[in-house]
């Protein structure tokens, strides 16, 4: 890959096309890191070990494909369900105010969006991400509770609520949450919130 084609979109496209894979891009990230490391000292950066973070990452994507329902699927279905299972754990999220949520895309919606978690849940528990989906519920359902049971449409990565919500979040979230009751069995969140 080439420099001109650095963005996200060029990267995936790349990847999907069978060009790169996802190993080759981090192997790669990893290799312009250590140039500019080269050039640049760490004075002020941490880096994680490179040799660490592969082999994190590899096995938080090897264990993606255990997590869920299984499918058996012709084999381009199959492809199919499990690169939308890596595309899970990639927009997994963990913000110390938030807690663990899925993002509704990537770089420009970091926040937990009420209305994208409530969209997400059946494909999501399906894809192997319940605890994700468990975490965000819970987190919309105790603002919810501290805001006379409306839940907002969007909280900040720091925990703050920046829309209050419009008329259809609270509907929403009575109906994740039963269909989160429905995949998972989880009748003590349901009854919390």
């Amino acid at each position: 890959m080439t420099a001109a084609r650095l963005s996200a979109g060029s990267i995936a496209a790349a990847v999907t096309a069978g060009e790169t894979s996802a190993l080759a891009v981090m192997e790669a990230t990893l290799a312009r890191l250590a140039a500019y490391d080269a050039v640049q000292p760490q004075v002020w950066i941490a880096r994680a070990d490179p040799a660490a973070l592969l082999a994190a990452r590899t096995a938080e994507y090897a264990g993606c494909y255990e997590r869920g329902l299984r499918v058996a699927a012709p084999a381009a279905l199959a492809r199919d369900v499990a690169l939308a299972r890596a595309n899970l754990v990639h927009l997994g999220a963990d913000y110390p105010d938030l807690g663990v949520y899925l993002l509704a895309g990537l770089p420009e919606y970091p926040q937990l969006f009420g209305c994208d978690t409530t969209y997400s849940v059946v494909g999501a528990v399906v894809g192997g991400a319940a605890e994700a989906l468990r975490s965000a519920l819970e987190r919309l359902g105790s603002h919810a509770g501290r805001a006379c049971g409306r839940v907002p449409h969007e909280l900040t990565t720091n925990g703050r609520v920046f829309h209050g919500g419009n008329i259809q979040e609270t509907p929403q979230f009575t109906i994740a949450v039963w269909e989160y009751l429905c995949w998972t069995g989880d009748l003590a969140l349901a009854r919390r919130l």
